[in-house]
Formats: C-alpha cells, structure tokens, sequence
C-alpha cells in the first residue's frame, strides 16, 4: 500500500510541475515526449526535425528553460523510472535495464550511482534510501 501512496504522489506531482511549469510550446512537447516514453530512443535531430527547428536551437532553448539538456533530462527520467520500478516491482536488475534502454545492468548501475547515490540493489534492499529523490531537484524549470 505505502508503494502505491508513493507512486500516486509522484505522480500528482509530476502533474502539478507540469501544469505550473511555463515552458515554451516547444520544450513542453519536448517535456512531455520523454515523460511520456522514457525508454523511447529519441534524437535531438529527430526531434529538431520534428518542430523544424535546428538541433542546435533547440537543444540551447530546452537547457535554458528546463536547466538541463535534453540528454540529461531524458537519463533523469529514465532512472526517475528505474526508482520506481525497482521500489515497486521484483523485475530483475538487468530487465528493467533492458527495459529503460540501457546498454546493460552495468550501465544502469553506474548512472543509478551516480544520481541517486546510492547503487539499484541497495535501493531495492532499502526504499527508504532513494525516498527523497526526485527528477526535479536537477531542473530549475520556471514554476508559476
């Protein structure tokens, strides 16, 4: 019950930054894009192709009103999801790598580490570690 509490509230407060957030028509797309499909291997020339913007463009207007880039938003994401799928689920370590688009379990760990500080198993072993880490304490978007 206490994972499904933290998956709704996570939730509720994905939607209150993004209804508050003021991003420009391009960056929210963007936004939402990744929010949307974290796992999806999305380009920035892709993307940028999709707006007819160029990448270049588009990836300075994106830092300058999310405060990170579009690479970096995405890797948050992902590993915002990893949190949740390991607080929540039994997935073996290397599926949800394998899931999130990751190059393997390794590759997870390392970012998982880095960002989170602590590794996936310990955060698995203990919730309770990664219960103050969030997506949005690394973007300094503009909040209403």
């Amino acid at each position: 019950m206490h994972t499904i509490e933290e998956i709704l509230k996570d939730m509720a407060q994905r939607v209150y930054h993004l209804r508050n957030v003021h991003l420009s028509a391009n960056c929210r797309y963007i936004y939402q894009l990744i929010l949307d499909a974290p796992e999806t291997k999305l380009t920035i020339p892709q993307i940028s192709n999709q707006l007819g913007l160029s990448p270049h463009h588009l990836s300075t207007l994106f830092k300058r009103e999310v405060g990170v880039s579009i690479t970096r938003f995405k890797l948050l994401v992902r590993i915002n999801h990893a949190v949740q799928l390991i607080n929540t689920t039994n997935l073996p370590l290397s599926e949800i790598a394998a899931a999130l688009n990751f190059a393997d379990q390794s590759h997870l760990t390392r970012e998982f580490k880095t960002f989170v500080g602590v590794s996936p198993s310990a955060d698995r072993k203990n919730p309770h570690l990664t219960a103050t880490w969030n997506l949005y304490n690394f973007l300094t978007i503009n909040l209403g």
